[in-house]
């Protein structure tokens, strides 16, 4: 996926990108304000329906600056065998995988996630 850097705190950013907007943190990496990046995402939290996760919503997928949080919709579009690693649908450039607590979530579900900045990893790729 590509984001555009529009602010840099390190070790934090905000984002833009066709899929909306957010915060998170990068570890050593230079960065740009106004350039665009090809990146990946890590959620460095489990996903937990009593915590930071929840199950429906009407929001479009992608990203949201929330209070200093990101918000993450997407889709679960799957679930490995043991049950705990989710694949997440959020634009058709863009999946990330993440983990669950518990397994109240699964395959079909449109969730909002709730991430802090320093739980939600942005790496670039190629640099």
């Amino acid at each position: 996926m590509n984001l555009v850097i529009t602010k840099i705190e390190y070790p934090y950013v905000s984002f833009t990108s066709n899929n909306g907007e957010g915060l998170a943190y990068t570890s050593d990496q230079q960065l740009d304000i106004d350039r665009t990046y090809s990146v990946e995402f890590d959620i460095l939290s489990n996903l937990n329906t009593n915590d930071n996760t929840k199950i429906g919503t009407n929001k479009p997928a992608g990203f949201y600056d929330e209070d200093g949080n990101t918000l993450i919709v997407a889709l679960v579009e799957s679930i490995d065998e043991y049950g705990d690693s989710l694949c997440l649908r959020i634009a058709i450039d863009c999946i990330i995988e993440a983990y669950r607590s518990g397994d109240s979530i699964d395959v079909g579900d449109r969730l909002e996630i709730r991430m802090p900045k320093d739980k939600f990893k942005v790496t670039i790729i190629g640099c």
